[in-house]
């Protein structure tokens, strides 16, 4: 990777059968290319983006309530919360650098997150 400190790699690959001719039904790239290939003999030209979702976790932080035993709902949470986004700024600028990096168009991001 590009960014790394150390050489790292990133592998993506597709599940086939153990002989590794047909992918496998339930595989994600799979399904994408069979959608993909019936929209085509359509005449259509499908459109897709990646969301990439993902957890950043602070080790020395407490953790948040959670639910409270008598009600069972939610006390706080933190969906869309610019306090935890400017708290993670630093990785999430390292995150923009690695995908301007490779040419990745990261366009926007959010924290979208409550406590589960």
């Amino acid at each position: 990777m590009l960014w790394a400190e150390r050489p790292t790699v990133q592998l993506q690959c597709m599940m086939t059968d153990p002989g590794g001719v047909e992918v496998c039904g339930y595989d994600p790239r799979g399904v994408l290319a069979r959608i993909t290939e019936r929209a085509r003999r359509t005449g259509l030209s499908p459109v897709v983006a990646l969301e990439l979702e993902f957890y950043l976790i602070d080790p020395e932080a407490p953790a948040p309530p959670v639910n409270t035993a008598a009600s069972g709902r939610l006390e706080r949470s933190q969906i869309y919360d610019l306090g935890v986004m400017r708290a993670f700024e630093p990785v999430m600028a390292g995150i923009a650098r690695a995908a301007q990096a490779l040419g990745a168009p990261a366009e926007t991001a959010i924290c979208e997150f409550g406590a589960g």
